[in-house]
Formats: structure tokens, C-alpha cells, sequence
């Protein structure tokens, strides 16, 4: 029990030392608030954004045009990727040539067990 008596008061402290934290910070704050004139903050800002955003001579040879995969590089692997398949293709069998092919070689063996004797 004495354990457990301790440790509450000690989550009590710490809870109180965290509010008085809390209330320590909006005091700073409000303090700063009342005696900063936000005039000067916003003339630094306004100062800023102008510096940063100025628009120098010359800034638009530096932008990149957008990417639109005609590169004569991309062109000719796309190309050679369709003349690829286009060669696959041609040493393919049609489905239909290929069960022709199978009907036939089933049609033999079947013809060729007909005329052996059993």
C-alpha cells in the first residue's frame, strides 16, 4: 500500500508540473503579444515574400520543358520493343493451328490402332 501511495503522489506532481508548463507558455505568449507590434512582424514577411518571388531576367531559360516521350532515345526502344514482339508473334502458332495440329496427330494414332490387330 505504501507503494502505491507514493506513486500517485508522484503522477500528481508530474500532472501539476506539466499544467503549470502549459499556463507558463500562454503567459509568454500573451506577454509577446501585447508589447510586439505585428506591423513590424508583417512588414518582414511582406519583405521576404518580395526577396524570394522576385522574378530575375533571364529565369525562364533555366525552366525545363514538361517530358512528353517523344526523345528520339524512347522512340526508337519503343519501336524496337514492337519489332520484338512483332517477331515473337510470328513464330507463335495460331490457337487454331495448334489444336488442328493435335486433332490431326490424334486422328493418326487413332487411325494407326485401327489397323493393327489387336
Amino acid at each position: 500500500m505504501p507503494h502505491q501511495v507514493i506513486l500517485e503522489e508522484t503522477v500528481m506532481k508530474e500532472i501539476e508540473a506539466v499544467e503549470d508548463e502549459k499556463y507558463m507558455e500562454n503567459d509568454i505568449i500573451e506577454e509577446w503579444t501585447e508589447r510586439e507590434e505585428l506591423k513590424e512582424f508583417d512588414e518582414v514577411g511582406k519583405r521576404l515574400i518580395i526577396e524570394t518571388l522576385h522574378w530575375h531576367k533571364g529565369a525562364n531559360h533555366h525552366i525545363k520543358a514538361v517530358y512528353t516521350g517523344n526523345l528520339r532515345i524512347t522512340v526508337w526502344r519503343k519501336e524496337k520493343e514492337k519489332q520484338k514482339l512483332e517477331n515473337e508473334i510470328k513464330g507463335m502458332k495460331t490457337l487454331d493451328a495448334f489444336f488442328k495440329s493435335s486433332e490431326t496427330l490424334y486422328s493418326s494414332q487413332s487411325f494407326q490402332s485401327q489397323l493393327s490387330p489387336s
